[in-house]
């Protein structure tokens, strides 16, 4: 498992899709989510969702849920399961390294199915 915790505005944004539509690869609530390892596969997933749009401001990028690079990414999922969230660009960096070294160290491959678990949101003092 990689941790996702120190990346506040990615948590949030799978935490908020998880919490509607099919539940899509959330641990215990829903299917999984299946790998999806073509790189021109996970491009298109990535342009459907996220292509064309411009980032509100400076230093943000697109994150979108699921994953592109899942079978369930880009728009194959109806609208209530899926979304994207502008997120700051070091935030999108870490967790592609994270998921990238997650999927070499548990032998994801192309196919397999896999869950995402965020955990809940820590209270604010």
């Amino acid at each position: 498992m990689e941790s996702m915790k120190s990346l506040p505005w990615i948590a949030k944004n799978i935490r908020d899709v998880q919490a509607r539509g099919g539940h899509h690869g959330k641990l215990n609530a829903g299917p999984p989510l299946h790998r999806e390892a073509d790189p021109v596969k996970v491009g298109q997933s990535q342009q459907a969702v996220c292509g064309g749009r411009r980032p509100p401001a400076r230093g943000l990028s697109c994150d979108e849920c699921p994953f592109a690079g899942t079978r369930e990414g880009g728009t194959s999922l109806p609208a209530n399961s899926r979304g994207i969230a502008w997120v700051r660009d070091h935030e999108q960096d870490r967790q592609g390294g994270r998921t990238g070294t997650f999927r070499k160290k548990q032998r994801v491959l192309d196919g397999d199915a896999l869950w995402v678990e965020v955990r809940p949101k820590p209270p604010q003092p």
